[in-house]
């Protein structure tokens, strides 16, 4: 059965999605949703998610799709050290859509949400070409100016000064190496039927999620580091003189550490120590010629792809060196990358890196 209304559509969206919470007094279904804010400030963000530019339905299950479209906006919140409390959902539905496939959508949006009791309230739909969305979040700090009135009330990038920490708190490179294996192996399938080519990625699925778990996972459903966020925020309020900067990897080491350390006042550049303990186990793979192969294989195969590659939404940031032992105490996962220089350039284990990083429009 395909999606033959909108009203059918609005159904599905009543079905799966809570309309109320103590930060709503008017949810979805008029004109404007109407919010009741505790706090003078919010964090706002918003992201597209649009079919083969960030995913394809032929390797992403419905559900998947949904969960990483939310995902993503989390991301963005945690990266601020808000706490999240609702979003709004512009959905553009190709003409031929399974009813089935957009209720596992939801179920997948849904599933994410209600881990944070998040409504959703409000949105628009289309009909288009492809399946798309756009998500508008919002979150609120529960700090207060009258307890950190030195403080911004949100984390935020362009903290940092030359020697800080340059950090991650978790695994980076996975996503890419999911997503690099999955393409290849859809270009190397091309000419196969719809059918066959639905059953070979529905194997393939199969055996990569048993071969390479963690990358799987960080491509299809990533984990907004809400819970990370959380002991960051709180570690920098609790200490008046750290100075902590943050974002989400979401582009890349390569594109995203320039605009961590934008600084007005100086151009910031970093040299980074990364080795074999810093990088997941699953990224040895890159090394293996039959697995993803390559024409040309350059020295640091597997380095230079890792630095490269995007999407592992982990929290990136910058800590003064006096604060980092404490940090480190507060969240163990947290692994140093480097230093920041004001050398204007990135090295990478002694090497000057000339590599670009990921741009939406190359």
């Amino acid at each position: 059965m395909y999606i033959k209304s909108e009203k059918e559509v609005l159904r599905l969206i009543d079905k799966y999605f809570i309309n109320q919470n103590d930060h709503l007094v008017l949810g979805r279904g008029d004109d404007c949703a109407e919010l009741k804010i505790k706090t003078p400030y919010l964090a706002l963000s918003t992201d597209l998610f649009l079919e083969d530019i960030h995913f394809r339905r032929i390797y992403f299950t419905p559900e998947e799709i949904g969960h990483k479209a939310l995902a993503i906006n989390l991301s963005d919140l945690a990266a601020s050290g808000a706490t999240p409390l609702g979003f709004a959902l512009n959905l553009s539905l190709p003409k031929k859509i399974k009813t089935l496939d957009i209720e596992q959508i939801f179920q997948g949006i849904s599933n994410l949400a209600n881990q944070y009791k998040l409504p959703l309230c409000g949105g628009d739909l289309s009909l288009d070409k492809k399946l798309g969305f756009g998500i508008a979040i919002w979150g609120e700090t529960k700090q207060t100016k009258e307890q950190h009135p030195n403080k911004p009330y949100f984390l935020r990038r362009s903290q940092a000064k030359e020697g800080d920490i340059i950090f991650v708190t978790g695994s980076f490179g996975l996503a890419r190496l999911a997503l690099c294996k999955l393409e290849y192996e859809l270009k190397k399938q091309k000419k196969l039927k719809k059918d066959e080519l639905n059953q070979y990625f529905f194997d393939l699925r199969k055996q990569l999620k048993e071969q390479i778990p963690k990358a799987m996972q960080a491509h299809l459903t990533p984990t907004p580091q809400l819970k990370e966020s959380c002991i960051l925020t709180e570690f920098n309020f609790q200490h008046p003189n750290c100075r902590l900067g943050l974002m989400d990897l979401s582009d890349g080491i390569l594109s995203d550490l320039p605009r961590l350390l934008n600084s007005k006042e100086k151009e910031l550049g970093a040299e980074l120590n990364i080795n074999e303990t810093t990088l997941d186990k699953e990224l040895d793979l890159w090394e293996d010629g039959g697995f993803i192969p390559i024409k040309q294989q350059t020295k640091n195969h597997k380095l230079l792809q890792s630095v490269y590659g995007g999407e592992d939404y982990v929290l990136f940031g910058t800590c003064d060196e006096p604060h980092w032992d404490k940090l480190k105490l507060c969240l163990p996962q947290i692994q140093e990358l480097g230093r920041v220089t004001t050398h204007n350039e990135i090295i990478l284990n002694k090497q000057k890196l000339h590599l670009k990083g990921f741009d939406h429009f190359q």
